[in-house]
Formats: C-alpha cells, sequence, structure tokens
C-alpha cells in the first residue's frame, strides 16, 4: 500500500523517520501529501486518543484511492489470535451510536497488526463526516471479552481534512 508508512509513522506521531512533517491543528495531526508518480492522494490525519499521553492508540484518516480510509490503532492487541475480528461501535459526538464491521490491520497488510483494524469505506466515509460536525468521537471495542472506550477529540479535524484536500 503507498500511504502505509505514513499510516505507521501516524501512529507513533513521528516526524522525521520516513521524512515526513507532521502539522498539528488542534487534537488533529496531518500531512498533505501525493504519491510522486501517480499523483495520487496520501495524505494522513491522525487523531490521538484523549488520555494517551504516549500516542499509542490513534485513529487515523488516511487517503485511498481518493476515499477516507479509517482505522484504529491502540496499545494491547484487538484481533485474536485466530484472526476473531472485534465488535466496534463508534459515537460522533451526541449522534446515534453505529456498529461497524472492520478488517484486521490496515488496508494492504499482508501481515496485519493486531493491534489496529480498518473501518470500510461507508463507515470511514460517515465517521469522518459525523467527526467534523462534532467535537469528539467515541470508539468502543469489544475484543477477548474486554470493552474498551476510547475518545477522540476532533478540534482541527475539518480543517485539517480541507488542508488535505479531501482525498481528491
Amino acid at each position: 500500500m503507498r500511504n502505509l508508512p505514513q499510516l505507521l509513522c501516524l501512529a507513533l506521531l513521528c516526524t522525521s523517520s520516513v521524512g515526513l512533517a507532521f502539522t498539528k491543528l488542534g487534537n488533529a495531526h496531518y500531512v498533505a501529501s501525493r504519491d510522486p508518480i501517480t499523483d495520487d492522494n496520501t495524505s494522513t490525519i491522525g487523531l490521538p486518543e484523549r488520555y494517551d499521553t504516549a500516542y499509542a492508540t490513534v485513529l487515523s484518516i488516511g487517503c485511498l484511492d481518493a476515499r477516507p480510509s479509517v482505522s484504529l490503532s491502540v496499545k494491547a492487541q484487538i484481533v485474536a489470535d485466530d484472526g476473531t475480528l472485534p465488535k466496534v461501535v463508534y459515537r460522533a459526538g451526541s449522534g446515534p451510536a453505529r456498529s461497524v464491521q472492520v478488517t484486521a490491520g490496515l488496508p494492504g497488510d499482508r501481515r496485519p497488526a493486531a493491534n489496529t483494524v480498518t473501518l470500510g469505506p461507508a463507515d470511514s466515509q460517515q465517521l469522518l463526516s459525523g467527526g467534523i460536525r462534532s467535537t469528539r468521537v467515541a470508539v468502543e471495542t469489544l475484543a477477548r471479552n474486554v470493552r474498551t472506550t476510547y475518545v477522540f477529540p476532533t478540534r482541527g479535524l475539518a480543517q485539517a481534512w480541507k488542508s488535505t484536500g479531501h482525498c481528491d
């Protein structure tokens, strides 16, 4: 996957290991980028979890095929050793809770990380739209019989989304 290094870098919120410089807008960290050969938008936005000062839990919005692709990377293993995926529900602001289907790892991963899941295209677009209109996105996972809620403040998300060219 062309933007895999950016998504992995974003999960760590680094700035120099792969030559990317992230800009911070409120709680949103983003890098606007394009593939030098295809000119595809490979921009990425990251929202660190409110209570995670180590930046190990991040809601990432990467551009994939001119659409947003939302991934959740957390500290703990959420994909079981046998491949069982967690149940994931999100709520943007005071909107309704939405149950979503996820896949293990990031799009294009040959060996998906057990601590990362990705939403489908329609769910990614809905979460992004809801996040832009609200002050936070809460994501709840039920993985390996453990229920965990993560809260991602969205201050700066609308401006970061605009700065990345809306994945166009």
